[in-house]
């Protein structure tokens, strides 16, 4: 048995996610943050779910991932069982949670799409099978990481000298040729709720007069969101065909892996958002951090004032132009029209013969 993965295998796959996944998550995190601060008023009730369950699933991976990452980083899973334990129960928990949260910003998302409720059935269906299989797959990660045997290698590792493995479930040896039936089936499970939200995004294309230039954010919708569920389930397989060929579960390459996961999931989802929506939301946050908030109000202000100036002039232009009557020159009069409701004679100098 050899494993091909050690702490020093893709160590710079690991510093990438922690910049990366600490970037978006802060990012995203603002960005949502300033558009629900400066949510008009009168926004629809389906919009605010929506804008509330985005800020709450990126301040999940935000206050979740930054912690893990940065102990991840200094910390080895491979010197001590009690850290890889810990680690890897923190970080499947967090795996399964944040893609939870993801998932319902796509149940409310389509909800937005779906303003005369016609697909109410199937919303309501793939709601209950998020909020019912989720968290069961949370609960299930835990039970089986916490009773699963850690083991530290120090032999036949290529990439370092020693390596954190779960080699089976002493507890339940039955578990232990099952590990990798196990996976695949919280990849299915994964990839069975997944396709329920990419449905109810999807539904949409299928009205009649559908035209995807014309409807630019559920094409945005579809492309993302089906990134994010085909990440996930491959990722999750991967790991999967792993466990199978060295018969254990190697804690380093699943941290990885799924960090690698978690941040195209979280840039995919929050993709489904145009970059005008970033823009506008991230100079809103430094207006206000800055005291800029006023003045760039004031400005708005007069800006519309002076639009609504030369609305007006162009409208008193075109009404005094409608008001201005044809004139036939051959009758030398003002002709009747049916708008006219004045006769008005031209007089001229007598022509003699």
């Amino acid at each position: 048995m050899r494993s091909t993965y050690g702490r020093d295998a893709f160590e710079g796959l690991r510093y990438f996610n922690t910049v990366a996944l600490s970037v978006s998550a802060i990012f995203f995190s603002l960005a949502h943050s300033a558009a629900l601060y400066h949510a008009h008023k009168n926004t629809s009730k389906k919009s605010m779910e929506l804008k509330r369950s985005t800020v709450v699933a990126n301040y999940i991976a935000l206050l979740g991932l930054l912690p893990l990452w940065a102990t991840y980083s200094h910390v080895s899973t491979d010197d001590d069982i009690t850290t890889c334990r810990a680690l890897n129960l923190y970080a499947l928990v967090m795996y399964f949670l944040i893609n939870f949260a993801l998932y319902r910003i796509l149940l409310f998302k389509s909800q937005v799409y779906d303003a005369m409720k016609e697909y109410i059935r199937t919303y309501n269906f793939v709601f209950m099978a998020v909020h019912i299989v989720a968290p069961m797959l949370i609960l299930s990660v835990i039970f089986l990481g916490s009773i699963g045997d850690y083991e530290i290698l120090t032999e036949n590792i290529s990439g370092g000298t020693r390596l954190c493995v779960i080699t089976g479930y002493s507890v339940l040896p039955f578990l232990d040729q099952a590990a990798f039936a196990l996976t695949l089936v919280a990849a299915v499970a994964d990839l069975s709720i997944s396709i329920g939200c990419l449905a109810l995004l999807v539904l949409p294309i299928f009205k009649p007069g559908f035209t995807a230039t014309g409807n630019t954010g559920v094409v945005r919708n579809v492309i993302f969101s089906s990134i994010a569920i085909l990440s996930t389930f491959s990722i999750l397989v991967v790991i999967a065909t792993i466990e199978y060929q060295d018969s254990m579960y190697t804690i380093g390459l699943v941290l990885d892996l799924g960090g690698l996961d978690l941040f195209i999931n979280i840039v995919s989802v929050n993709c489904c958002w145009p970059l005008k929506f970033y823009y506008k939301s991230m100079r809103k946050l430094f207006a206000s951090m800055f005291g800029f908030e006023e003045s760039t109000t004031q400005h708005s202000r007069q800006a519309s004032k002076q639009m609504g100036q030369t609305k007006h002039s162009r409208q008193k232009r075109r009404s005094h132009l409608e008001r201005k009557e044809p004139i036939d020159p051959k009758l030398n009069k003002t002709l009747v029209t049916p708008n006219s409701t004045v006769i008005a004679l031209v007089t001229s100098p007598p022509v003699h013969p």
